[in-house]
């Protein structure tokens, strides 16, 4: 594209970038997508797909801080289908560790990444004497909450890491912003807080949200043990988590064709 095409569309609206874009065909939506990318060159961090070659997102507010999960939170908004898909990141030619910071990767927060996809699992099909024992097993979770447990837990200030992964994966499962400790804290306070992961419909969670979920839950701050460690109030709202995930892929993994 040339330089007098980049300066139009540097002008236009996003709502007619908008317009434009989802009527194009696949090759010219690359295209538009490339030209984007060349107009925030050096203004963020582009990740390019290693399948097609082009950039298919670019993350403006990419630092040295800047986790896994902040590139792949930019890949969803901007590329939409791979909310159901598991995204890797590669820095150079080797994956990049999802729980360290570009910084301690030593990746420069102006410059690119690559990414590949594959279809998100939730395992193959169950019996219902399989899918049975597991629910047996799983309902622990439910019995631990708390309301002593949660007041504890929404009154920390500054609270560790482990505690912020764990609310965090709560809101991922409740829809619920969780950007910042104040959004995770604003969660906690809400009255209908607690009722709603008491009658939390673990039977309906979507593909897209189980796959998000992945994260959080190999985390090395979201193991039983850590989180114990750090706050044994955390801990049910941890094993909630934990319950909620392994009912809502055993009710997937049981209605399978």
């Amino acid at each position: 594209m040339g330089s007098g095409a980049l300066g139009k569309l540097s002008e236009a609206s996003a709502e007619e970038v908008s317009a434009v874009y989802k009527d194009l065909p696949p090759e010219a939506q690359a295209n538009l997508k490339e030209a984007l990318a060349a107009l925030h060159k050096g203004n963020g961090l582009s990740i390019r797909s290693m399948i097609s070659g082009s950039v298919a997102a670019v993350f403006e507010a990419a630092s040295a801080e800047t986790t896994y999960m902040d590139l792949v939170n930019a890949l969803y908004a901007q590329v939409p289908e791979t909310k159901s898909q598991v995204v890797k990141i590669f820095i150079s030619a080797e994956p990049m560790d999802q729980y360290k910071t570009l910084g301690e990767q030593g990746v420069d927060a102006k410059g690119e990444v690559q990414y590949t996809v594959e279809e998100f699992s939730v395992g193959t099909k169950l019996t219902q004497e399989e899918a049975f024992a597991i629910f047996k097993g799983a309902r622990d979770g439910l019995n631990s909450l708390s309301k002593a447990a949660v007041d504890e837990t929404k009154s920390l200030k500054n609270p560790p890491q482990a505690v912020k992964t764990v609310v965090a994966a709560v809101a991922v499962l409740l829809q619920k912003p969780r950007g910042s400790w104040d959004d995770l804290r604003k969660m906690l306070t809400d009255q209908e807080f607690l009722p709603s992961l008491l009658s939390f419909e673990k039977d309906n969670v979507s593909t897209e949200t189980l796959n998000e979920l992945q994260w959080y839950l190999a985390h090395p701050d979201f193991q039983q043990e850590r989180v114990k460690r750090v706050s044994a109030a955390c801990v049910c709202l941890r094993d909630w988590v934990d319950c909620m995930h392994t009912f809502a892929t055993t009710f997937q993994r049981l209605h399978m064709p």
